[in-house]
């Protein structure tokens, strides 16, 4: 197995309850990690691409705050939870 192949694998087994882990779920820790992004300096048309977005938390979070949130990740399994 590749490492590729391993890592697809880990994060499609984790997909599903990927939105039950701890800091999923506390609203201060996700507001603290937004803070760290700098958003308040991103213009309100501009493009932040999300990379590893699991299942879109982060992602969801940014979508008021930007015109457009760009979305990756190496697992169709998290991207479908998305």
């Amino acid at each position: 197995m590749t490492w590729d192949q391993a890592q697809r694998d880990l994060w499609a087994n984790r997909a599903g309850e990927y939105n039950r882990i701890g800091w999923t779920t506390d609203s201060g820790l996700l507001r603290e990690f937004i803070r760290h992004c700098h958003v308040p300096y991103y213009p309100r048309h501009s493009h932040v691409l999300d990379v590893g977005t699991g299942t879109g938390i982060v992602a969801q979070a940014l979508s008021g705050l930007a015109k457009h949130v760009h979305c990756i990740d190496v697992s169709e399994e998290m991207l479908n939870e998305c």
